[in-house]
Order: structure tokens, then C-alpha cells, then sequence
């Protein structure tokens, strides 16, 4: 069960900006911008990606010109809502209501736009806005991503994660099957990924888990565009996302992976 603690959230700045910050693509390929219509925002979900992030920010919209977010950091939690319009092919928000009092209403969120990024292994299309205003909310960032949640990219599609030529999967369901190495690249020697549970409200000390254990359910977005081996097998590397904690992605070997 999630602990909601509103006592220190201004000490909550450094961890927003630690969550939004790593979320633009790695290199922007996007070639197209798309129409903004209320129809199309109220559509689908809007949400940052997991990597490197401490947290998720999710916005849902309303045909009639609402709007709500919220940003969820495991421990605490902060929304607001509002209305937004639409001028010139650029979305504006403004904050009418937020559990965190009156300080926020009227600050405002402008120039958002829809483009495409080529090298999105699991979405394509995203809702982006270049300067953040909402310094209340403790977004002390430049820049924001949010994910359009309808845009799942198809199976087969050639994508450059973090410079690794991969092949997306369409976002497929699998389970582990042995304990599972967690690796920054898909490469036996790749640096391995340790994911320490933090709770800062538990007495007891932190527990450090250094493979995915058997049983444990992921989502696997791409793979390398070659087998690779390791040891007596022959297998692609699988680029996954999963909840260890909270929302991770890491490169796994496909032998201890069963596919749903």
C-alpha cells in the first residue's frame, strides 16, 4: 500500500526533477507533428516513461476542455486539475484545483505539442512541452514528455535504443523462468543493474535484488537483430520493462524468458 506523506514536499523538487528530466527521447527523430484536438486528447492516457525515473506523471483529458494530472512518487503523491485550450496547434493548461492548496491555482502549463519519435521502442507519438512553469508543483524542469498511451508501435520495427540497434516486439507479455540478470546492454559483460528497495519507512535495512526472480512477469518491448551466446545457448537479448519497486527497463537474456 502506497504511503501518502504531504509534510516535506518541498523537499520534493530534486526528485521531480530527477523524474522528468531523463524522459525526452534520446535523439528526437520526430518528422511529424500531429493535430491537437480535444477528441484526440480525450482519446487515449498521457504518461512519462519509466527510465531512470522515481516516479510517473499521468494526464487524462475531457472532450469538454478538462483536464487532470497526476504525479505519483511511490511514497507521496500530487494532482491538480484544471481546464486547457488550444490555440495555433499549441495546448495550453491552467491549474484551477490541486491537493495542494490555493498557492497553485492559476499557474499554467503552455505550448504543447504532438511529435513522433522513430526510436520509441514502445510508444510513438507524444504530447511535448519545451518550458515548464509550474515551479509550484515542483516541475523545476526545462522539458516534458508524455507519452500518447494509443500508439503502441508495431512488432518488426527497426529502433536505436540508446545507440543499440534493436527490433521492437509490440509489447509482449512474458515471465522469467531461472533468476534473471538485469543488464544496462545487452551483453553478458554489460554492466549489471542492482535495484535497492528504498522505503524510508521501513525499519528494516534495504533489500538489494541483483537478478528478476523466477516467476516475475514483464513486458518485453524489443529485441537485438542478432542471437548472441551465452554459454551452451543461443538467444536474443530482450529489452524489457517491469515493476521491481516501481517501473524499471533493462536488457535480459532471452533463454530464461517464457512468452504468454
Amino acid at each position: 500500500m502506497k504511503i501518502r506523506n504531504f509534510t516535506a514536499l518541498p523537499a520534493l523538487t530534486l526528485i521531480i526533477s530527477a523524474l522528468l528530466m531523463p524522459l525526452l527521447p534520446v535523439k528526437n527523430n520526430a518528422d511529424e507533428i500531429y493535430t491537437l484536438t480535444p477528441e484526440y486528447l480525450a482519446s487515449t492516457a498521457w504518461k512519462t516513461a519509466p527510465d531512470d525515473a522515481d516516479g510517473t506523471m499521468e494526464i487524462t483529458f475531457t472532450p469538454d476542455g478538462h483536464f487532470k494530472f497526476i504525479i505519483d512518487l511511490i511514497q507521496s503523491y500530487i494532482d491538480a486539475s484544471g481546464t486547457y485550450s488550444i490555440k495555433d496547434g499549441k495546448l495550453s493548461l491552467m491549474i484551477e484545483d490541486s491537493n495542494m492548496g490555493r498557492a497553485n491555482i492559476g499557474s499554467s502549463l503552455d505550448g504543447g505539442i504532438i511529435l513522433t519519435d522513430k526510436n520509441s521502442p514502445k510508444y510513438s507519438r507524444y504530447l511535448y512541452f519545451k518550458e515548464i512553469r509550474l515551479k509550484e508543483f515542483y516541475l523545476n524542469v526545462k522539458e516534458l514528455v508524455l507519452w500518447d498511451t494509443s500508439s503502441v508501435v508495431k512488432e518488426g520495427k527497426s529502433v536505436s535504443i540508446k545507440g543499440i540497434e534493436a527490433v521492437t516486439m509490440g509489447i509482449k507479455e512474458a515471465v522469467v523462468t531461472n533468476p534473471l540478470k538485469m543488464r544496462e546492454t545487452p551483453d553478458r559483460n554489460g554492466k549489471e543493474i542492482n535495484i535497492t528497495n528504498t522505503d524510508s519507512d521501513s525499519e528494516e535495512p534495504p533489500v538489494v535484488v541483483k537478478a528478476l526472480p523466477k516467476g516475475h512477469k514483464l513486458l518485453v518491448l524489443a529485441r537485438t537483430k542478432e542471437k548472441s551466446i551465452v554459454g551452451k545457448w543461443n538467444n536474443y537479448w530482450y529489452y524489457v520493462e517491469f515493476e521491481l519497486y516501481e517501473t524499471r527497463r533493462a536488457w535480459v537474456y532471452g533463454e530464461f524468458l517464457k512468452f504468454k
